[in-house]
């Protein structure tokens, strides 16, 4: 396993708009099992973060997807897995972004501190 913490997993790419943007996971990580690594951009929820700031930071996520930079570093893109205090928290933010037009959901999982680590060694399997 290999974890690189925050300053140094953030990540900067060009926006929709032609400006230089921050990506700025809390941690990203890599996991392997046998032949296979799991990537990671890991987003610590405390639950005091309102639902529209979680979008915007699920919309960055998108948008550096989109850039193709991690694909080219990496090969993929890393799952994006929101960890937070609750399985009620979890589950409303997995609501939210479904219902989100524009969000591919398939990008994130939402897990609970409790389940994070069955989360990550399962390579994110639900």
């Amino acid at each position: 396993m290999s974890v690189e913490p925050e300053p140094q997993c953030w990540r900067e790419y060009t926006g929709p708009q032609g400006t230089v943007q921050t990506l700025k996971p809390d941690l990203s990580a890599v996991t392997a099992s046998g032949d296979f690594e799991d990537h990671w951009f890991i987003e610590a929820d405390e639950g005091t973060e309102h639902l529209p700031q979680i979008l915007a930071k699920c919309r960055s996520y998108a948008s550096y997807a989109a850039s193709g930079i991690e694909q080219h570093r990496l090969g993929v893109f890393p799952a994006v897995v929101w960890v937070t205090k609750d399985g009620a928290r979890a589950a409303s933010l997995s609501r939210a972004v479904a219902s989100t037009p524009g969000l591919p959901v398939e990008l994130f999982r939402f897990t609970t501190t409790e389940n994070f680590i069955a989360l990550i060694t399962s390579g994110g399997a639900p």
